[in-house]
């Protein structure tokens, strides 16, 4: 993930200087990653990986713009899923049936907003 950020940023700083232009009809899609989770701006799909982080969630600073939460096969919830998904007020299909949650003891507020 770390070499394709890299990347994106090395294209963005040449395509500014004006050194490169993106080619006819080739689309650059805005994604983001965080440890446990993928975000497509371009969807807003937000899709929820490996071992949940709730700081990552609930700090993931472009709420507004997801519209569904996906977990991938293999996706562990935390012990406490409190609050997780506050504020996602944009949000309108959740999905987490492939999650693990058999560790999860508290779900208060998951869905608040």
């Amino acid at each position: 993930m770390k070499s394709g950020r890299m990347t994106a940023a090395a294209l963005s700083l040449l395509m500014l200087g004006g050194i490169c232009t993106p080619a006819q009809g080739l689309a650059f899609t805005a994604r983001a990653a965080g440890g446990c989770y993928a975000f497509d701006a371009d969807t807003g799909a937000l899709t929820l990986l490996g071992e949940v982080v709730p700081d990552e969630i609930t700090g993931f600073e472009q709420k507004d713009e997801v519209l569904s939460v996906t977990a991938a096969e293999g996706t562990v919830l935390p012990h406490s899923c409190d609050t997780l998904f506050e504020n996602y007020s944009h949000c309108t299909a959740i999905d987490l049936s492939r999650a693990e949650s058999g560790s999860t003891q508290s779900m208060r507020y998951m869905f608040q907003n």
